[in-house]
């Protein structure tokens, strides 16, 4: 802000002391200079830098005097909207703000593009997603039309921990079947058997399978996990199946054994596959034939 503002104390001399001042001025060729490598990050002061450049007549001179007082308005309005900022209170995270302006730009707008998913994988893998500037556009991108663009937006925000929940929390509508996303990735982070137990009671019936689904990693939901096995509704009923494959201990072969004799005969068949699935030892699970059964619970 300070650099802006001698920019236009600098003019305001100049304009003063007449137009020739202007050629070969020392003190306009340092503030071009500093505002050159400023705009490095911060476009609008290569611009200004520019327009310092070409200052020779009344007319260049006007035109920058009126460029730097829109940049130096612009920065003194947003720095007064802070006074009456509250910040998003959330847990600490190691986040920071390496990228240049460039660069965050062209993440930003390959965020919105499903031909640009191969870039945006490549950024991934590099850590460039994890800069804090991108986490409100990552929480938009979860409901991208592109299943690529989405799944990738989900995967970054995971590995950036709890910093985007204080976005994603308001975002999340348990009403709205496209939020079953929003709802991996909260699951992810908060691992709250409270947020899976209160959406399958009260949000649409897409997100009571996802919540169903995702009920076997914690202890406490077991009991209603085994009730829906005796859903009305089919794909609950698959959901809490698979969730309770997914479990994989003793009593989740009992609980399948018992409730075996309760459901419709055209199920049966399936349940019979998942009791011999869990009467496998552990290390025949990890076969791939297994894995792709019990993928329920992960963002592919």
């Amino acid at each position: 802000m300070s650099l802006v503002q001698a920019t236009t104390t600098e003019l305001r001399r100049i304009t003063l002391a007449g137009a020739h001042c202007a050629r070969g001025d020392a003190i306009l060729q340092a503030l071009a200079a500093q505002l050159t490598a400023a705009g490095q990050s911060v476009p609008v002061y290569g611009k200004l830098a520019v327009s310092l450049g070409q200052c020779a007549d009344a007319a260049t001179i006007l035109q920058a005097s009126a460029l730097a007082l829109a940049v130096n308005v612009t920065q003194a309005e947003y720095l007064a909207s802070l006074e009456n900022f509250k910040p998003l209170r959330g847990k600490p995270c190691k986040l920071s703000s390496p990228l240049p302006h460039t660069q965050l730009a062209a993440l930003r707008r390959a965020l919105e593009d499903p031909a640009q998913l191969p870039q945006l994988q490549e950024a991934f893998y590099a850590g460039k997603l994890r800069d804090i500037r991108l986490i409100a556009p990552l929480c938009q991108a979860l409901l991208n039309t592109s299943h690529g663009i989405a799944m990738l937006a989900a995967q970054a925000l995971c590995s950036v921990d709890n910093a985007c929940l204080p976005l994603l929390e308001p975002q999340f509508n348990p009403q709205n079947p496209r939020h079953s996303i929003i709802l991996r990735v909260l699951d992810a982070l908060k691992s709250s058997d409270k947020l899976i137990k209160k959406t399958y009671t009260s949000a649409c019936l897409e997100l009571r399978t996802v919540a169903v689904s995702l009920m076997g990693r914690y202890e406490t939901l077991h009991p209603l996990l085994n009730t829906c096995l005796l859903d009305n509704e089919k794909s609950i009923r698959l959901a809490a199946l698979n969730a309770t494959v997914i479990r994989g201990d003793k009593a989740a072969l009992r609980i399948l054994q018992s409730t075996r004799k309760h459901i419709i005969s055209d199920e049966r068949p399936l349940f019979d596959g998942c009791i011999k699935l869990l009467k496998l030892p552990k290390y025949a699970r990890q076969h791939p034939d297994f894995s792709n059964f019990t993928k329920g619970g992960n963002f592919s």
